[in-house]
């Protein structure tokens, strides 16, 4: 079942593709500030702008995602830290238990 909503959303896709090659193919120029480029095909300036505000909303989204990286990185020593610390504490004898060894100790 999912393979076949896999290739339902593909052939969509390249139909959408085709349908947008078959009714842009016109001709038109592309004023880039510093240069121009004529005669682009128009279903290319459009495929080439959709990859361009993808790549830009990529880049966008790195920022937050390497903060929590590093976050998840921070907390993680931290909890080790901790874990090390509760084991520590763990093994250490109880203060009746001690006081209780250190008189039965002086009576013997």
């Amino acid at each position: 079942m999912r393979g076949l909503i896999s290739t339902a959303v593909l052939v969509t896709i390249v139909g959408f593709a085709a349908f947008l090659v078959h009714n842009n193919s016109e001709r038109v120029s592309i004023n880039l500030v510093f240069t121009v480029l004529a005669g682009v095909p128009l279903w290319g300036a459009l495929l080439g702008t959709l990859m361009l505000g993808a790549l830009l909303a990529g880049l966008g989204c790195l920022w937050p995602l390497l903060r929590l990286r590093l976050q998840v990185r921070r907390q993680s020593r931290q909890i080790t830290r901790f874990e090390q610390e509760i084991h520590g504490l763990r093994t250490l004898p109880l203060e009746q238990e001690a006081h209780a060894a250190d008189t039965s100790a002086q009576e013997g």
